[in-house]
């Protein structure tokens, strides 16, 4: 997603879907999402942001993390909902513009990037774009706290030390 919005178009889209479709409320009834996951929007959204790159992620995450190929694509279907309702939450939560939005995602990725130690985070990262530079004027810290939303997604699919 931050490659995505690192173009004004791309923010734009990212900032219409949030607001039309993921505005948090998918967390007010967490169960009844979790219920349904396999038939709800995950696929549609990792169509958007992954597009033909789907297969070789899914592929790279079973390859680094352990888990079978055919259980990534049911948790990315999963999570990406997930995500995404996070990042309207907190675009709603602290009334992000597109630019903003595309800016925390700027940060996410490389806090992602430093975080990952190499893992299957910054794999995935990189085979999608590479490293690129945090835009100017992106806020240093990430504003969500912790790791941030693609630091969370590290942490599930990163293999532990020594498993």
């Amino acid at each position: 997603m931050a490659i995505n919005t690192a173009k004004p178009s791309g923010a734009q889209a990212l900032d219409s879907a949030l607001a039309k479709d993921h505005d948090g409320s998918i967390f007010d009834n967490l169960g009844g999402f979790l219920d349904g996951a396999a038939s709800g929007p995950g696929a549609g959204i990792l169509g958007h942001v992954l597009g033909g790159s789907r297969p070789q992620v899914e592929q790279k995450i079973a390859e680094t993390s352990g888990l079978s190929l055919d259980k990534v694509a049911p948790l990315l279907i999963t999570v990406a909902p997930l995500v995404m309702g996070a990042l309207g939450k907190l675009k709603r939560d602290k009334n992000l513009d597109a630019t903003a939005v595309a800016d925390t995602l700027a940060t996410e990725r490389k806090a992602a990037q430093d975080n990952d130690g190499g893992n299957v985070g910054s794999s995935v990262l990189g085979m999608l774009g590479g490293m690129t530079q945090q835009p100017a004027g992106a806020p240093t810290e990430s504003p969500s706290g912790g790791g941030g939303l693609l630091g969370m997604l590290g942490g599930l699919f990163g293999k532990k030390k020594g498993s």
